[in-house]
C-alpha cells in the first residue's frame, strides 16, 4: 500500500506519521515501512501495533509512505462465481492512519 502526503506549505514540512497494523489471531504478519530514507520491518502478533515514521515532504509536491505486508493467514478469496474462491494469502490490516503536519522544517 502507498499512502501519498500532499505538502501544506510552500517550504519543506515534517510531518509525523502514525500507521496502526493489525494481524489475524495465529498468524503474526511481517511489514516493511518504508519512508524517505527510512526503512523499518516488524513483526505484528495477533494484536495491534503502531509504527510510526517521520517524513520530510517537499514544499507544493508531496512523499510517499509504502507499507508491505506477509503472513500466513489465508481466507476465501472474493465470490465472484457460484463456486467458492480459491483460499487467499493476506497480510495485516492496515489503518487507523493519522499524520500529525508538525510546522517544522526540513530538508528534502
Amino acid at each position: 500500500m502507498t499512502l501519498r502526503v500532499y505538502s501544506q506549505r510552500d517550504q519543506p514540512e515534517l510531518v509525523d506519521v502514525e500507521i496502526t497494523l493489525t494481524a489475524a489471531e495465529g498468524a503474526p504478519a511481517r511489514h516493511i515501512v518504508r519512508a524517505g530514507d527510512l526503512q523499518k520491518r516488524g513483526q505484528v502478533r495477533a494484536s495491534s501495533l503502531v509504527s510510526q515514521a517521520n517524513l520530510c515532504v517537499p514544499g507544493r509536491s508531496a512523499a510517499d509512505v509504502k507499507v508491505t505486508t506477509t503472513s500466513g493467514a489465508t481466507m476465501p478469496g472474493p465470490p465472484i462465481t457460484f463456486q467458492p474462491g480459491k483460499i487467499r494469502r493476506v497480510g495485516a490490516r492496515i489503518g487507523p492512519i493519522s499524520m500529525n503536519f508538525t510546522g517544522r522544517s526540513c530538508t528534502v
